[in-house]
């Protein structure tokens, strides 16, 4: 997050990856977390 000049999101990208992973964990959803977290990336470069 540094190289974009945001290196304060990196705590979020990490939160919402911990996230994900646990809801994963917890659903076994494979399809409905990686389109959430490539969803996230999205925002992440539109920004």
């Amino acid at each position: 997050m540094r190289s974009l000049g945001r290196p304060e999101l990196a705590t979020v990208v990490l939160a919402v990856i911990r996230g994900l992973l646990r809801d994963l964990d917890a659903t076994g959803d494979t399809v409905r977390t990686n389109r959430a977290f490539h969803d996230f990336l999205a925002t992440i470069d539109s920004a």
